[in-house]
């Protein structure tokens, strides 16, 4: 990753009361930032259906 693409990657992982998800055209979650688990009680739900929740 460049110097850019690291600083916003961990913006992501340090937002306080937030989360972020990445998910693909069908809606499937292919990664979150580690504060969902902190934010919702989710554990790892990479690769399941982000409608679902």
């Amino acid at each position: 990753m460049t110097s850019p693409d690291s600083r916003a990657f961990r913006a992501l992982q340090h937002l306080d009361g937030q989360f972020s998800l990445l998910m693909d055209e069908q809606f499937e979650i292919i990664w979150h930032s580690t504060s969902v688990e902190r934010v919702l009680g989710w554990t790892d739900v990479t690769g399941r259906s982000a409608i679902e929740f």
